[in-house]
This record gives structure tokens, C-alpha cells and sequence, in this order.
């Protein structure tokens, strides 16, 4: 059954917001058991932004309630709370710019891992999250050449010592490489705003490294056809 008037705003996945929404499907479900009870809601939504269409679930459940006030009777009572979760779900963290279809065709590897860690971020995973950020760091080291048998330390030296990074980049990249390795064997778990941090020093790397060096001699090339030219 199709209730315009019940849900009129919802998170769009693309539009990152919550927005005003039309219902193009909703079917309701409900069940009950010795002394509880609850429902299911799903529906097919079109975002009134961008046109996106995408999905929403919502639930109740009788042991889940919150206190709320009747004017009329004037009297609080409690009523079951619907929880909503939208799907895809929307990104928690815009990915830059540089990581686009080109990105990932060309340095399948370390894109499609950097694709796989964003997701667990989006998801709240921050174990996996950080790991996986130690992981791109070594698949970024072996793209510039760095020897995959040295340790961390020795690689990020080495990195240096190829002027990849500055020497406070290297302290970073320290920071990153051990963070990943204390979620992956000493069970830290890194907050949302540590994990930030991390990803932000992950993805000053591979502008610094990857992106920015190509930019450059794309640059110098039409500097000097603009010299040759003149």
C-alpha cells in the first residue's frame, strides 16, 4: 500500500542529506509473540533532489519504546520507536576527487582495496577499516618500487630516502602503520575522528605520490609545447 503522507522525508544516498521523498512502494509486515510484538515497513523511495531512487527499512519493536507526552489526555505514556535505515546507505566520507574509474583502472590493486576500506568505514567497521589502511599503505609501497620483503619502518625510510614523502610524513605514516597494526593484533579499537586522522594521512600519501608527480609532468609537457609554439 502505497501511504505518501507517512514517510515525507528520508536520507538519500546520493544527495548525502535527508530530503523530501516520494513513496513509489511501501508493503508493511507485522508479528507477535508471547507478550511482544512489532512490525516491518519497506519502501521504494525517489529523492525529489536528484531523481535517485533507493530503498528503506524501517522497524518496531515492543521492548523498544520511547516516553511521550498526549496533549489531550495529558498524560505521558510509551510508545514502540521505528527505526529506519536507508539502502545504499549514505557515504560517511567524501572520497577525493582523484579517486575515480581512471584511479582504479590503472592501479587496480590499491584501488580496489582503498574501494573495500572506505565501505567499512561507511559501515562503522573501524577495525577493519584501520587494517585495511595499513594494507593500501603496502600496496602503495610496492607501486613506487620499495622492496615488499622490508619491514614498515624500512619501508617508509626508504620512501624518504626516494623523496617520495618529507620527513614529517614519515612520522604519519609511522603513526598509520602502527595503529593498523594494533587493531590487527593487539585489539585496539581506534575511534571514528582516529580513524579520520588515518585516512587523511593515507590519502595526502597517494596525492603526494601517486596523483601529484603525473599532474606535474602533464604541466611541464604543456609548458614546454607552449615554449615550442611561441
Amino acid at each position: 500500500m502505497i501511504n505518501n503522507h507517512d514517510l515525507k522525508k528520508a536520507i538519500c544516498p546520493n544527495c548525502v542529506s535527508e530530503v523530501r521523498v516520494d513513496v513509489l512502494f511501501e508493503e508493511k509486515t507485522s508479528w507477535s509473540g508471547e507478550n511482544v510484538d512489532g512490525s516491518d515497513r519497506y519502501w521504494t523511495l525517489r529523492c525529489r533532489g536528484c531523481d535517485n531512487i533507493f530503498f528503506g527499512h524501517g522497524r518496531t519493536f515492543s521492548e523498544d519504546t520511547d516516553e511521550q507526552y498526549d496533549q489531550e489526555s495529558r498524560q505521558w505514556y510509551f510508545a514502540p520507536v521505528e527505526r529506519i535505515v536507508y539502502y545504499p546507505r549514505a557515504l560517511k566520507r567524501k572520497k577525493p576527487d582523484w579517486f575515480n574509474l581512471d584511479f582504479s583502472f590503472d592501479r587496480f590493486l590499491i584501488g580496489s582495496t582503498l574501494t573495500e576500506v572506505y565501505s567499512a568505514l561507511d559501515h562503522g567497521l573501524l577495525v577493519i577499516g584501520t587494517t585495511g589502511i595499513r594494507t593500501v599503505f603496502d600496496l602503495i609501497s610496492l607501486e613506487l618500487k620499495i622492496d615488499p620483503a622490508l619491514s614498515f619502518k624500512d619501508k617508509i625510510e626508504n620512501l624518504r630516502a626516494n623523496q617520495h614523502i618529507t620527513g614529517r610524513e614519515r612520522d604519519y605514516l609511522q603513526l598509520l602503520v602502527d595503529a593498523g597494526g594494533a587493531a590487527a593484533h593487539a585489539g585496539w579499537q581506534p575511534s571514528s575522528d582516529q580513524v579520520t586522522t588515518l585516512i587523511e594521512i593515507l590519502e595526502g600519501l597517494i596525492h603526494r605520490s601517486l596523483i601529484l608527480p603525473k599532474k606535474a609532468d602533464d604541466l611541464k609537457a604543456a609548458l614546454s609545447r607552449s615554449k615550442e609554439s611561441g
